[in-house]
């Protein structure tokens, strides 16, 4: 009786995921079961326009019930997306991503994730992403690939010089801190265009939060504030920074914009040049003395 029991829980979970799998679909649908304690939700990964690459990857996940797979709303604010680097030396780290928003679908949520690197470098796999999507206590895990960028840079590395975290390596020797600018979009108008760049920083090698002022980070005497009055981002089409000069606007959760960038032509790729400052410390592209005190920025408007 107890084995007729499990045979028909086992047949009708099958035909409910094979309802949904084709309800509406022209492709097959790949639903993930959340973890205990409750297992309440099925999770569908759905790629966005572009493939996942290098750099910002944009991408929605469908959440349904498991009791009788109706769409589960309401879930953004208790929602979270996590990316895990398996590395094949070990060296695991993860990566910087937006809050989860709930799109204007029922059940459908928009994530964001700002891939650190590919999975991938030419013919050599260098290791696979692990992406959780986390609601409340429970969990699903999908394994999407993430390639290599194509076209305009995607992300650019400035370092802190006097801005020093315990290293992860050893604890004994400090390492300099590393602020990860990514592109995050740019809008064109007919005279100027407006640069969006995501910024992140390592605190270990599994947190990486948004830069933004008033984030409270930590180094290897305590923790600080990022100060508005001494923190800025300016860009140029000049590596001198002597024309052009365009101030950026801190938009909150590490989204700064730099608009009215002067120059910039439909269809043609032009290097534009930022320059980040942290509490008075300018960031530069490199851990050593004659780094150069910005970061470059090849975009192309459409």
């Amino acid at each position: 009786m107890q084995i007729s029991k499990i045979k028909g829980w086992f047949l009708v979970s099958m035909g409910m995921l094979m309802l949904l799998a084709g309800c509406g679909e022209d492709k097959k649908t790949e639903y993930v079961q959340t973890s205990a304690p409750d297992s309440t939700y099925l999770v569908e990964y759905l790629p966005g326009m572009m493939d996942a690459a290098q750099g910002k990857t944009t991408f929605q996940v469908r959440v349904r019930m498991r009791s009788d797979g109706s769409a589960a709303t309401g879930l953004a604010s208790s929602m979270t997306v996590y990316p895990l680097m398996h590395m094949n030396d070990g060296r695991n780290h993860a990566s910087p991503a937006d809050p989860v928003v709930e799109s204007g679908t029922l059940g459908t949520y928009d994530c964001t994730v700002y891939y650190l690197m590919a999975d991938k470098m030419g013919s050599t796999v260098t290791g696979f992403w692990e992406l959780s999507v986390t609601i409340g206590a429970e969990s699903a895990v999908f394994y999407p690939s993430v390639g290599m960028p194509m076209g305009d840079t995607p992300l650019f590395k400035l370092y802190g010089n006097s801005d020093l975290i315990k290293s992860t390596t050893t604890s004994t020797l400090p390492e300099k801190r590393v602020y990860l600018l990514f592109h995050d979009g740019l809008v064109s108008g007919a005279t100027y265009s407006t640069l969006n760049l995501f910024i992140a920083t390592k605190e270990t090698m599994l947190y990486f939060p948004a830069v933004s002022v008033g984030t409270v980070l930590s180094n290897t005497t305590g923790t600080w504030a990022v100060d508005g009055p001494t923190t800025s981002l300016v860009a140029s089409l000049d590596s001198t920074f002597s024309a052009g000069i365009v101030t950026g606007i801190d938009n909150g959760g590490g989204h700064w914009s730099l608009p009215e960038v002067a120059g910039l032509s439909s269809g043609s790729t032009t290097t534009v040049y930022v320059k980040l400052t942290v509490n008075s410390e300018l960031k530069t592209a490199g851990t050593t003395t004659t780094a150069l005190g910005y970061a470059s920025f090849k975009v192309t408007p459409q």
